[in-house]
Protein backbone atom coordinates (compact mmCIF):
# COMPACT_ATOMS: atom_id res chain seq x y z
CA UNK A 1 0.00 0.00 0.00
CA UNK A 2 1.26 3.35 -1.00
CA UNK A 3 1.43 6.13 1.10
CA UNK A 4 2.53 10.01 1.30
CA UNK A 5 3.49 12.01 4.34
CA UNK A 6 1.78 9.72 6.89
CA UNK A 7 0.11 6.29 7.03
CA UNK A 8 -3.43 7.87 6.93
CA UNK A 9 -2.73 9.67 3.73
CA UNK A 10 -2.72 6.31 1.87
CA UNK A 11 -2.87 6.53 -2.33
CA UNK A 12 -3.75 3.02 -2.94
CA UNK A 13 -1.98 -0.11 -3.83
CA UNK A 14 1.08 0.13 -6.14
CA UNK A 15 0.08 -2.29 -8.87
CA UNK A 16 -3.73 -3.88 -8.27
CA UNK A 17 -2.05 -6.51 -9.79
CA UNK A 18 1.05 -9.09 -8.63
CA UNK A 19 -0.16 -12.30 -10.61
CA UNK A 20 -0.52 -13.83 -14.15
CA UNK A 21 -0.52 -16.49 -16.48
CA UNK A 22 2.84 -15.57 -18.38
CA UNK A 23 4.17 -13.66 -15.00
CA UNK A 24 7.95 -13.57 -16.43
CA UNK A 25 6.44 -11.28 -19.76
CA UNK A 26 4.08 -9.26 -17.45
CA UNK A 27 6.37 -8.34 -14.98
CA UNK A 28 8.73 -7.44 -17.55
CA UNK A 29 6.10 -5.03 -19.01
CA UNK A 30 5.19 -3.70 -15.54
CA UNK A 31 1.97 -5.20 -15.91
CA UNK A 32 2.37 -6.56 -12.09
CA UNK A 33 4.75 -5.68 -9.65
CA UNK A 34 5.26 -5.87 -6.36
CA UNK A 35 7.30 -4.00 -3.58
CA UNK A 36 10.68 -5.39 -2.93
CA UNK A 37 10.26 -6.97 0.54
CA UNK A 38 6.57 -8.26 -0.24
CA UNK A 39 7.98 -11.66 -1.46
CA UNK A 40 9.19 -14.40 0.13
CA UNK A 41 11.38 -16.48 -1.01
CA UNK A 42 13.31 -19.51 0.28
CA UNK A 43 16.62 -18.87 1.47
CA UNK A 44 17.63 -22.76 -0.54
CA UNK A 45 15.90 -21.27 -3.82
CA UNK A 46 18.42 -18.23 -3.47
CA UNK A 47 21.20 -20.45 -2.95
CA UNK A 48 20.90 -23.14 -5.48
CA UNK A 49 20.37 -20.58 -8.28
CA UNK A 50 23.00 -17.62 -6.71
CA UNK A 51 20.88 -15.26 -6.93
CA UNK A 52 21.42 -11.74 -4.88
CA UNK A 53 21.29 -8.68 -5.74
CA UNK A 54 23.84 -6.72 -7.90
CA UNK A 55 24.97 -4.13 -5.70
CA UNK A 56 27.09 -2.34 -8.68
CA UNK A 57 23.32 -1.02 -9.83
CA UNK A 58 22.67 2.28 -8.89
CA UNK A 59 18.67 1.92 -9.41
CA UNK A 60 16.69 -0.93 -11.07
CA UNK A 61 18.50 -3.70 -8.69
CA UNK A 62 14.86 -4.78 -8.07
CA UNK A 63 14.32 -5.18 -11.63
CA UNK A 64 16.79 -7.01 -11.87
CA UNK A 65 16.85 -9.34 -9.26
CA UNK A 66 12.96 -10.46 -9.37
CA UNK A 67 13.40 -11.12 -13.35
CA UNK A 68 16.38 -13.31 -12.61
CA UNK A 69 13.96 -15.22 -9.78
CA UNK A 70 10.60 -15.26 -12.09
CA UNK A 71 13.38 -17.01 -14.60
CA UNK A 72 14.03 -20.03 -12.43
CA UNK A 73 9.99 -20.38 -10.99
CA UNK A 74 7.31 -22.57 -12.75
CA UNK A 75 4.80 -20.11 -10.62
CA UNK A 76 4.06 -18.46 -7.44
CA UNK A 77 1.51 -17.87 -4.85
CA UNK A 78 -0.15 -15.03 -3.90
CA UNK A 79 -1.66 -13.45 -0.46
CA UNK A 80 -4.34 -10.63 -2.27
CA UNK A 81 -3.57 -8.70 1.34
CA UNK A 82 -1.57 -5.64 1.83
CA UNK A 83 1.53 -6.46 3.79
CA UNK A 84 4.00 -3.54 3.38
CA UNK A 85 3.48 -0.28 3.40
CA UNK A 86 5.62 2.14 0.99
CA UNK A 87 6.12 5.74 1.59
CA UNK A 88 6.41 8.17 -1.53
CA UNK A 89 8.40 11.01 -1.13
CA UNK A 90 10.07 13.26 -3.69
CA UNK A 91 13.73 12.81 -2.00
CA UNK A 92 13.55 8.75 -3.38
CA UNK A 93 15.27 8.06 -6.53
CA UNK A 94 12.88 5.99 -8.05
CA UNK A 95 10.67 9.66 -8.07
CA UNK A 96 13.89 12.01 -8.69
CA UNK A 97 14.89 13.86 -11.85
CA UNK A 98 17.43 12.71 -14.43
CA UNK A 99 20.81 11.59 -12.95
CA UNK A 100 23.53 10.00 -14.92
CA UNK A 101 23.54 6.68 -12.36
CA UNK A 102 19.71 6.65 -12.73
CA UNK A 103 20.05 6.26 -16.58
CA UNK A 104 22.71 3.81 -16.58
CA UNK A 105 21.17 1.85 -14.10
CA UNK A 106 18.16 1.88 -16.05
CA UNK A 107 19.34 1.21 -19.89
CA UNK A 108 21.99 -1.19 -18.69
CA UNK A 109 18.68 -3.38 -16.43
CA UNK A 110 16.50 -3.02 -19.75
CA UNK A 111 19.72 -4.16 -21.73
CA UNK A 112 20.98 -7.03 -20.30
CA UNK A 113 16.80 -8.19 -19.74
CA UNK A 114 16.56 -8.23 -23.61
CA UNK A 115 19.67 -9.52 -24.22
CA UNK A 116 20.09 -12.37 -21.61
CA UNK A 117 16.35 -13.63 -21.90
CA UNK A 118 16.17 -13.24 -25.53
CA UNK A 119 14.30 -16.50 -26.27
CA UNK A 120 12.09 -16.14 -23.25
CA UNK A 121 10.42 -12.96 -24.22
CA UNK A 122 7.20 -12.81 -26.19
CA UNK A 123 7.14 -10.10 -28.67
CA UNK A 124 5.02 -7.12 -27.30
CA UNK A 125 7.54 -7.36 -24.40
CA UNK A 126 10.55 -7.32 -26.68
CA UNK A 127 9.10 -3.79 -28.33
CA UNK A 128 8.27 -2.80 -24.72
CA UNK A 129 11.97 -2.88 -23.52
CA UNK A 130 13.23 -1.44 -26.94
CA UNK A 131 11.20 1.01 -26.46
CA UNK A 132 12.03 1.91 -22.92
CA UNK A 133 15.64 1.84 -24.23
CA UNK A 134 14.84 3.85 -26.85
CA UNK A 135 13.38 6.31 -24.67
CA UNK A 136 16.18 6.36 -21.85
CA UNK A 137 18.64 7.45 -24.75
CA UNK A 138 16.34 10.31 -25.42
CA UNK A 139 16.71 11.62 -21.68
CA UNK A 140 20.69 12.44 -22.45
CA UNK A 141 20.09 13.88 -25.66
CA UNK A 142 17.29 16.23 -24.40
CA UNK A 143 20.14 17.06 -21.30
CA UNK A 144 22.78 17.01 -23.88
CA UNK A 145 24.59 14.38 -21.88
CA UNK A 146 27.04 13.20 -24.94
CA UNK A 147 29.06 11.12 -23.39
CA UNK A 148 26.09 8.97 -22.35
CA UNK A 149 24.24 9.46 -25.37
CA UNK A 150 27.63 7.68 -26.79
CA UNK A 151 27.06 4.89 -24.44
CA UNK A 152 23.76 4.05 -24.92
CA UNK A 153 24.34 4.57 -28.54
CA UNK A 154 26.90 2.18 -28.90
CA UNK A 155 25.29 -0.50 -26.83
CA UNK A 156 21.87 -0.65 -29.41
CA UNK A 157 24.22 -0.02 -32.54
CA UNK A 158 26.37 -2.71 -31.74
CA UNK A 159 23.46 -5.37 -30.55
CA UNK A 160 23.30 -7.90 -33.14
CA UNK A 161 20.62 -9.79 -32.24
CA UNK A 162 17.45 -7.16 -31.05
CA UNK A 163 17.75 -4.70 -33.03
CA UNK A 164 17.14 -4.38 -36.95
CA UNK A 165 19.07 -2.76 -39.30
CA UNK A 166 16.54 -0.54 -40.32
CA UNK A 167 16.09 0.25 -36.43
CA UNK A 168 19.45 1.46 -35.72
CA UNK A 169 19.25 3.44 -39.15
CA UNK A 170 15.99 5.38 -37.56
CA UNK A 171 18.03 5.72 -34.48
CA UNK A 172 20.81 7.25 -35.83
CA UNK A 173 18.61 10.20 -37.92
CA UNK A 174 16.78 10.40 -34.44
CA UNK A 175 20.08 11.35 -32.64
CA UNK A 176 21.21 13.48 -35.26
CA UNK A 177 17.66 15.31 -35.52
CA UNK A 178 17.30 15.65 -31.39
CA UNK A 179 20.96 16.90 -31.31
CA UNK A 180 20.88 19.47 -34.33
CA UNK A 181 17.05 21.06 -34.26
CA UNK A 182 15.91 18.80 -30.93
CA UNK A 183 13.47 17.76 -32.99
CA UNK A 184 12.60 14.32 -34.30
CA UNK A 185 10.90 12.35 -31.29
CA UNK A 186 9.30 10.29 -34.23
CA UNK A 187 12.46 8.08 -35.14
CA UNK A 188 12.31 6.54 -30.99
CA UNK A 189 9.09 5.04 -31.81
Amino acid sequence: MVFEGNVDNTLGLRKDKIYSEDFFNDFIKNEIKWLTQAPLIRKSFLKKYQLKFDEDIKQSQERDFFVKVLDKVDNYLVINIPLVWFRKHSASISHSNFSKEKCISNFNVNYNILHNYNSKLNKETKLYIKRILKNLLKKPLLQNEKELVNYFKSKILNDKTNFSFLEKIKLQIGIFSMFFFKKGEIFFK
